[in-house]
């Protein structure tokens, strides 16, 4: 079973993951689709770290926001979208 540090850090891999669709994405209601899923992430992990009892360090996917800084983990770019394209920054601070 996973630890609750492993369990945020899944979500924040899922944030990541969607940020990167935000920056790819055209259309509005595919962007507002993955606003959308960064937010429940972002719940999630505010659940996951009260449960958790002790401290979890923060991390910027915790509230990221539309438009925000980030540091993105090529790793987590998603496959099926292709290869990373140049024009996405990896990092905004």
């Amino acid at each position: 079973m996973a630890t609750e540090t492993e369990r945020v850090e899944a979500q924040r891999a899922a944030i990541q993951e969607h940020v990167f669709k935000w920056l790819y994405y055209r259309i509005d209601h595919e962007k507002a689709f993955a606003i959308k899923t960064i937010v429940n992430c972002q719940d999630r992990i505010k659940v996951l770290k009260h449960q958790a009892g002790r401290r979890i360090p923060v991390s910027w996917e915790d509230d990221w926001v539309e438009n925000g800084s980030y540091e993105l983990d090529p790793r987590n770019w998603p496959k099926k979208l292709g290869p990373l394209p140049t024009y996405i920054p990896l990092k905004k601070l």
